[in-house]
């Protein structure tokens, strides 16, 4: 079962990450929810808003495991710091035992409902270039392909395609541009060209040399 985490106030009442003084971890024992450890010393040390990443990050560490934070208020930079983290961030005003049972019930669905949709992204992300829209234009995301299909290589997903060359141009969207590219023999019929996104990672486009060969 999960663990959670209640912001409180001095009055160990449900509060905002401004006029939160502890965290108390709760753990389901016996069917009952009960308070199995509690966070203070992060919030005595960082208690000005220019000290508010540092107190976010002793707080992750403080938490370990626990990745469910509950507060009265919970936004802006803290937010998108736990987000980011994997928490699950819940708002509520008041705390009850079946407030706890509802955010372990949806935390442990969300769990189920990723786990299914990588399960789905192996089986259906191909293990090798698909054709587009436009005639003889191929496509793979090796970043996708590897996390479907972890035993796959770069070298393993192209190699076999760039040898028969049936295509006119081939995208590859990876990490980083292969250092192979340019020393594997394969590579004497083809030309390429790398081009760095703003999102992250490259686009490798990939041509024959001479379109008649």
């Amino acid at each position: 079962m999960s663990k959670i985490g209640i912001l409180l106030n001095e009055k160990q009442e449900m509060a905002s990450l401004a006029d939160g003084s502890n965290v108390v971890i709760y753990a389901k024992k016996d069917g009952k929810w009960v308070p199995t450890e509690e966070i203070v010393e992060c919030f005595k040390k960082y208690d000005a808003r220019t000290q508010m990443r540092a107190l976010m990050a002793e707080l992750i560490q403080e938490m370990k495991c626990c990745k469910i934070l509950v507060a009265s208020v919970l936004t802006g930079i803290p937010y998108m710091i736990l987000d980011n983290e994997g928490f699950m961030i819940c708002e509520a005003e008041e705390f009850s035992e079946q407030l706890l049972d509802e955010i372990a019930f949806d935390y442990e669905k969300a769990k189920e409902d990723e786990r299914l949709k990588q399960s789905e992204i192996q089986e259906d992300y191909p293990n090798q270039p698909v054709e587009t829209d436009n005639a003889g234009v191929f496509r793979i995301d090796l970043k996708k392909l590897m996390k479907a299909h972890p035993e796959m290589t770069s070298k393993k997903a192209l190699l076999p395609f760039l040898q028969k060359g049936v295509f006119y141009q081939l995208q590859v969207y990876c990490d980083h541009v292969m250092p192979w590219l340019t020393q594997h023999p394969v590579m004497e019929r083809y030309k390429f060209n790398s081009m760095k996104l703003e999102s992250g990672g490259y686009l490798v486009s990939i041509e024959k040399k001479c379109c008649t060969e």
